[in-house]
């Protein structure tokens, strides 16, 4: 009887005493959510991440949108739209998430903050980062307000408008969802995503 090289090899590693390659979760993931519109599913994420619930859940997001973004797409509407029943049971059931699902700790941070910038107070995701609120604070303080002028003035030019749109951004994103500033994360160890 011949045998195939793949069996042989296969064979021969586990006679070696190595243990066989599992697959990467994500790809199994990927495969999973492929049969979905990958834009709907990205936006329906994105919008999981704005709940205050599902705060301590980066790391699940974190995954489910690697692995979306992996998945070729023929365009936009070429696959059926995620419904909530079955995000929910892919979201907290789905054995190719539990590698990531134990990754997850406690949110530390205030779920948003105000940051104070040109044209007024801002709200911020400052996300699981350890003090990003602080980080950008200061080095928007070092740019525009020392008392010796930036040495770069086109860097601090183009800082100053990028800093801006993205601050009104972020604001318009909670605005829009109801968030103000100063909202707390629902911490629950050992719950599942909100859906």
């Amino acid at each position: 009887m011949v045998m195939s090289k793949s069996r042989a090899r296969s064979d021969f590693i586990n006679s070696q005493g190595f243990k066989p390659v599992k697959q990467n979760p994500l790809i199994k993931l990927a495969q999973t959510l492929s049969v979905y519109d990958s834009a709907d599913l990205l936006a329906t994420l994105a919008g999981l991440q704005l709940m205050p619930e599902n705060a301590d859940r980066a790391v699940r997001f974190e995954a489910l949108t690697r692995a979306v973004a992996s998945i070729s797409s023929k365009g936009f509407g070429s696959k059926k739209k995620v419904n909530l029943k079955q995000l929910e049971k892919i979201c907290n059931h789905s054995s190719d998430l539990e590698p990531f699902i134990c990754m997850e700790d406690p949110f530390n941070n205030p779920f948003t903050e105000a940051f104070t910038f040109h044209g007024g107070s801002y709200i911020v995701f400052p996300g699981i980062a350890e003090e990003e609120t602080f980080i950008l604070r200061h080095l928007a303080k070092a740019i525009f307000l020392s008392s010796d002028p930036f040495p770069n003035q086109q860097f601090a030019t183009a800082a100053c408008g990028l800093i801006s749109a993205v601050l009104a951004i972020s604001n318009e994103i909670a605005r829009r969802v109801g968030l103000e500033r100063g909202v707390e994360p629902v911490i629950a160890p050992e719950r599942e995503l909100s859906i």
